[in-house]
């Protein structure tokens, strides 16, 4: 995260690099991977239009970067509120995990599904 709000997004892909490694299935650094790809294709484009003249192409791809580009210092700033709240966290996010409980039917809570078709319980 420091190199990411550093803007040393190679630094960041290598250091994911080897995160994933490790862990290759962890949803937040394949997510940190994607979004650093995502930033750096738009700047690239950028770089790219910049130097075959096409002025007006690399400002569209400007303003869709610095759309698209994270307030790193507000990130900063909210960092530590998030990580003693996880519920809070969980609600920044646009996809939300919620705890499922326990439904009744009729007054009855109904066997689980494993349970119910035969299997060990």
């Amino acid at each position: 995260m420091i190199e990411k709000a550093d803007g040393k997004y190679d630094d960041v892909l290598k250091s994911l690099d080897t995160t994933l490694v490790i862990y290759a299935r962890d949803r937040a650094a394949l997510n940190q991977a994607a979004r650093i790809l995502f930033l750096q294709m738009h700047y690239t484009r950028v770089l790219c239009l910049r130097g075959m003249g096409d002025a007006a192409g690399a400002g569209r791809e400007q303003a869709l970067f610095r759309r698209f580009k994270a307030e790193e210092s507000a990130q900063a700033i909210t960092a530590k509120p998030c990580l003693l709240s996880p519920e809070n966290n969980n609600e920044r996010g646009q996809i939300h995990d919620r705890e499922s409980v326990p439904l009744s039917v009729r007054g009855r809570t109904p066997k689980p599904a494993l349970a119910a078709a035969g299997g060990a319980q």
